[in-house]
C-alpha cells in the first residue's frame, strides 16, 4: 500500500498585517484632516481624473461625491477644460509648478461662488487642488469700488466747490498750515488753484513763490 506524504509550511504574517492596519489607520486620520478642513480639497490624476474629493468640496456641491470622483475633471465639471481654471490645471501638470487663481465659479444648479484656488504639483504626478470661498469679502470689495465710483461721479459733477484739507500743527499744538488732499473741478475753478499743483502742498508753500 502506498504512501500519501504531505508538505506543510507556515508564514508568519503578524507583521504584515501590522503594516496594513497601521496603514488604514494612517489614511482614515488624513482622511479625518481633510474632511475637517474648511477648505475644499480635491486630488487629481495625471490624466485629471478626481481621485479625492474631501467633505467641504462636496458641500458646496449639489450632487454627491460618488457623481464626481472617478471622473475625469473636464467630464464632472464641463466646459472646465478650456477655461482659465483648466488653463491653470493644465499649467501645474505639464511645467509642475504650482498655480493659483481667484475666479468666479457658476455651477450648473445657477449659484455663483468666488473662489480662491491654489494647486501644488506633486512628485508622483498628482495634483493637490485647494480653493476657498471668498465671495463674501468679494463682494464686499465690489460693493465699496462701486460706492467709490459713486462718490468720485458725484465729487466731479457737484455744483459746489469741495475740498479736504489737512491741518498742520506746531511743536505748541498750534495751527501752522493747511495742506491740500483733495480738491474737485469746480473748486479749481472757483479759485483758480490747479489740482495738480496744490494737492500735498500746504497753503505756504503754494502761496510762498515755490510752486505757482
Amino acid at each position: 500500500m502506498g504512501e500519501s506524504r504531505f508538505v506543510g509550511c507556515s508564514l508568519d504574517v503578524t507583521d504584515l498585517l501590522n503594516v496594513q492596519q497601521k496603514l488604514r489607520e494612517s489614511e482614515a486620520r488624513l482622511h479625518g484632516a481633510l474632511d475637517g478642513m474648511t477648505e475644499g480639497f480635491g486630488l487629481l490624476a495625471l490624466d485629471f481624473t478626481i481621485l479625492e474629493f474631501n467633505a467641504a468640496a462636496v458641500h458646496k456641491e449639489t450632487r454627491q461625491s460618488s457623481d464626481i470622483i472617478g471622473k475625469t475633471h473636464w467630464l464632472a465639471y464641463p466646459g472646465s477644460e478650456h477655461s482659465e481654471v483648466g488653463q491653470r490645471y493644465n499649467k501645474a501638470m505639464q511645467e509642475r509648478v504650482p498655480v493659483t487663481l481667484k475666479h468666479k465659479y457658476i455651477w450648473e444648479d445657477g449659484h455663483v461662488r468666488w473662489l480662491d484656488m491654489r494647486a501644488h504639483p506633486l512628485a508622483d504626478g498628482g495634483l493637490p487642488v485647494f480653493w476657498r470661498d471668498i465671495t463674501d469679502p468679494k463682494q464686499a470689495e465690489e460693493r465699496l469700488r462701486e460706492s467709490e465710483d459713486r462718490y468720485r461721479t458725484l465729487f466731479e459733477t457737484m455744483g459746489q466747490g469741495y475740498a479736504e484739507l489737512e491741518i498742520i500743527r506746531g511743536p505748541d499744538g498750534r495751527a501752522s498750515d493747511i495742506r491740500y488732499l483733495l480738491l474737485n473741478p469746480q473748486y479749481e475753478r472757483l479759485t483758480g488753484i490747479p489740482m495738480t499743483k496744490a494737492v500735498g502742498r500746504t497753503v505756504l508753500e503754494k502761496f510762498s513763490g515755490l510752486d505757482n
